[in-house]
């Protein structure tokens, strides 16, 4: 069976982490416009970023998405830098946020990139999004000069904050976009949901009770609000082709709804209404992610239950509808779920984050819609949000948990035939809500941005 989709939120990237861009085990960058094509599944790559690695499916039923992953640059407002400062040859970090300025010596050397299962970022560097409690970020090319920005979700102010990036590592607010009154948007994913190549904004609506979409205009501005409305508590969200047509879907997380909820396109850059589809076994869904999980054509949805501690498929027939649902037994309160292709066997795996238990759940694909009893394996506290992206360099996909009482960021580093070596913890300072990946610096190796409560900690590769 051939990998099809993945993470996006953010990607989503994801946002996700597309939560999340669609992985595989060549390595690949979360974070990224993620577009639907008539031709298969693709990633197209600019000369100065490192895309996902997927394959086409030539079996038949059109499922198709294309993920870009490119760099974005701009100048003014807020900015990040690393430089040598002290003369000691080790790197020294500064942020600029406003009027404020957090400084520090990084002290020895970073690891190389590119050495199997060795980290090489450099200590978390404060970045301001000066908007009320930042909850979740997503990354793409919102002006469309090649290098990666960040959208940040900001809970409190009921907007998006779009941060311009310069290709070096900086960021710079660009522009500050609400996303509806008292929507209080949980998760942002990135997208180009009308086709025009110019990334656009999905955000998850926890008290708005709806799905925010707001439309790139390839300036580093979003704009043009719809807002869909939900059943309930919406809390995260996924996009990919579920009917094949050439257009983006979205699949949303209704929190007091025994189920998810789709928002099947319009085939003219809009969403229909919802369609809700229910599992009455299981309750509170936190999170969905969209993939090919079985042996058939047609994109998958997989949602983590809360309340009943287990995992939710739903397998699709390719032509926009979701099938009876199945489980696995997951850990204490699954939040954030996401997938790539962990052992190289061309077949996407899933792993889940368990709040309450300070663990993740891996679960290994026998690539026929079936999968592997899960593989727990410990984290930092209170794991809120998961994502995946190959942050070492090597090829092979390694996980991120957000700890929110931890204030950690823990890294599992995969060896690419579905083992990952002890965790490591990376210190982010506060209450970590969200981590998502994305090539801030044009090095093509993933940076790690960290969403805090009420900034971004940012930590940059830096390549020896």
């Amino acid at each position: 069976m051939r990998a099809q989709a993945a993470a996006w939120g953010i990607l989503a990237v994801s946002c996700s982490d597309l939560q999340q861009a669609t992985l595989d085990a060549d390595g690949s960058t979360v974070g990224a416009t993620v577009s639907a094509s008539a031709d298969g599944v693709v990633v197209s790559e600019s000369s100065d970023s490192t895309a996902a690695s997927t394959h086409s499916d030539d079996t038949g039923g059109g499922t198709a998405v294309t993920t870009t992953v490119s760099d974005s640059s701009s100048t003014g407002g807020t900015s990040l830098g690393i430089s040598d400062s002290s003369s000691d040859s080790s790197s020294d970090s500064s942020s600029t946020a406003g009027t404020e300025t957090t400084t520090g010596d990084t002290g020895a050397e970073q690891p190389s990139c590119g050495t199997p299962q060795t980290l090489c970022h450099g200590p978390a560097v404060t970045v301001d999004p000066q908007c009320g409690a930042p909850r979740s970020a997503g990354v793409g090319d919102f002006d469309n000069d090649g290098n990666l920005d960040v959208v940040v979700a900001c809970e409190d102010s009921d907007n998006v904050v779009i941060m311009l990036g310069d290709g070096m590592g900086g960021l710079a607010i660009g522009s500050t976009i609400g996303t509806g009154a008292e929507s209080r948007p949980a998760e942002v994913i990135v997208l180009d949901l009308d086709n025009d190549g110019n990334a656009d904004v999905a955000t998850a609506n926890r008290d708005g009770h709806s799905v925010t979409v707001l439309y790139g205009f390839g300036n580093g501005v979003v704009g043009n609000l719809v807002e869909h409305d939900t059943s309930d508590r919406t809390q995260g969200l996924a996009a990919g082709d579920l009917d094949g047509n050439g257009y983006l879907d979205i699949v949303a997380a209704v929190r007091d709804q025994h189920g998810i909820s789709i928002f099947r396109d319009d085939a003219m850059g809009g969403l229909t209404s919802e369609i809700e589809v229910e599992d009455d076994t299981s309750r509170r869904p936190e999170s969905v992610f969209l993939a090919q999980l079985d042996d058939q054509p047609g994109l998958d949805a997989a949602w983590a239950s809360e309340q009943d501690d287990r995992i939710v498929i739903h397998f699709g027939d390719g032509a926009g509808a979701l099938g009876a649902p199945t489980t696995l037994t997951a850990e204490g309160s699954p939040s954030q779920i996401s997938g790539g292709d962990f052992d190289g066997d061309g077949d996407i795996d899933l792993v889940v984050a368990n709040r309450d238990d300070d663990t993740i759940s891996y679960y290994q694909s026998n690539g026929n819609g079936t999968f592997a009893g899960q593989v727990v394996t410990g984290v930092g506290d209170q794991p809120n949000w998961l994502t995946v992206a190959d942050v070492d360099n090597d090829g092979a996909l390694d996980i991120l948990t957000a700890d929110q009482g931890h204030g950690t960021v823990t890294v599992l580093l995969g060896s690419g035939d579905g083992l990952f070596i002890a965790a490591t913890p990376l210190d982010v300072g506060g209450a970590v809500y969200a981590v998502t990946t994305g090539d801030l610096n044009g090095d093509e190796i993933p940076d790690i941005i960290a969403v805090e409560a009420s900034t971004l900690r940012l930590m940059l590769s830096t390549p020896g």
